[in-house]
């Protein structure tokens, strides 16, 4: 009987805090994330900037700023910027995001896209892409 009470005790501190740690990932990842990535080519370099937010219901809104700075030998270096955006709908099944744009700018509808989940918690996500490159998206504030 003496160990009655720390057992209840202690059972209900394990259980309080463990709460927000059970949540499923799809519940995890409603919101909005912010990602920036640089690669490098060997004429020159892309940069992209996204922001997603996921809604509950299963849809997304993305958008990308795409830089592109181009070097050659021949002409002076080029510097393109693009926007692009798509609406569309997301689930995780075993650990994996899957998005299907429905609207999109860049994308032909139903091209579906898939990014596993390395990490994701309240404030991190990092993920690998189709290409297997590991990016790392922050939850905005």
């Amino acid at each position: 009987m003496k160990y009655t009470f720390p057992f209840i005790v202690l059972a209900s501190l394990l259980l309080t805090s463990c709460g927000s740690r059970d949540q499923t990932p799809s519940k995890r990842i409603v919101g909005t994330w912010e990602c920036a990535y640089t690669n490098y080519y060997p004429n020159g370099k892309q940069t992209t900037a996204t922001e997603t937010e996921y809604f509950p219901d299963g849809s997304f809104t993305t958008e990308s700023r795409i830089g592109m700075f181009i070097t050659n030998s021949i002409a002076k270096p080029i510097i393109q910027e693009t926007t692009v955006g798509s609406k569309g709908v997301w689930h995780i099944e075993k650990e994996v995001l899957y998005e299907t744009p429905t609207n999109s700018s860049s994308l032909p509808a139903g091209t579906a896209s898939k990014h596993e989940i390395v990490l994701l918690s309240g404030q991190s996500f990092t993920y690998r892409d189709q290409n297997s490159e590991v990016h790392t998206a922050i939850r905005k504030q």
